[in-house]
């Protein structure tokens, strides 16, 4: 986590120049898997089902990025 979080603190506003604004937290990864699978889910005009083996409970990440990152995986 620790190498997470520094890309992180790296990262965290950049003002202007369209540069990358992160907004680090700890986000819980079950609620926001959850919530992707069932957008997908929703979307599919076939059955979709997802199993989670999740090794971390939480991340150290900015919440907007890494649900777009989940969604584009």
């Amino acid at each position: 986590m620790v190498k997470v979080r520094s890309i992180c603190e790296k990262y965290r506003k950049y003002e202007g120049n369209n540069k990358l604004e992160m907004n680090c937290e700890i986000v819980t990864l079950k609620p926001l898997l959850l919530k992707i699978s069932e957008k997908f889910m929703a979307k599919s005009p076939k059955p979709v089902t997802f199993k989670f083996d999740l090794v971390a409970e939480s991340i150290y990440a900015d919440a907007e990025y890494i649900e777009e990152v989940f969604c584009n995986m």
